[in-house]
């Protein structure tokens, strides 16, 4: 029964403290996130120019990001990450976070005869 009872605290102690393991980023560790983010691509996104004067958008210009990273909690972060990469307006192009929240649309689809 000791043993048990020794076990049960060291699994309820183990659950508190990984509940305390993560915390929210620091001012500094998001603007390293979104410096490393743009360096990526500055570094390896080709059609920079071509996107500068097609929508305007200069992916190297972050002033405005960095305001608004600033403001936020790291679920705002992540959004604000996501406006960044999706203003390249690019389909090949996502920002993705590991995660293991899933969201399904209860519709599915079959095939009689060709149509769906």
């Amino acid at each position: 029964m000791r043993r048990i009872c020794v076990a049960l605290t060291l699994v309820a102690a183990a659950a508190g403290a990984a509940g305390h393991a993560q915390t929210a980023l620091t001012e500094p560790q998001r603007t390293a996130d979104l410096n490393q983010i743009a360096g990526f691509y500055a570094k390896h996104y080709a059609p920079y120019e071509w996107k500068r004067e097609l929508f305007a958008f200069d992916l190297l210009r972050l002033n405005d990001w960095f305001q608004a990273i600033h403001k936020v909690d790291d679920l705002d972060f992540q959004d604000v990450l996501v406006d960044y990469v999706s203003s390249l307006r690019d389909a090949h192009s996502v920002a993705t976070f590991p995660s293991n929240f899933v969201a399904e649309i209860p519709v599915r689809f079959d095939i009689y005869d060709g149509p769906y």
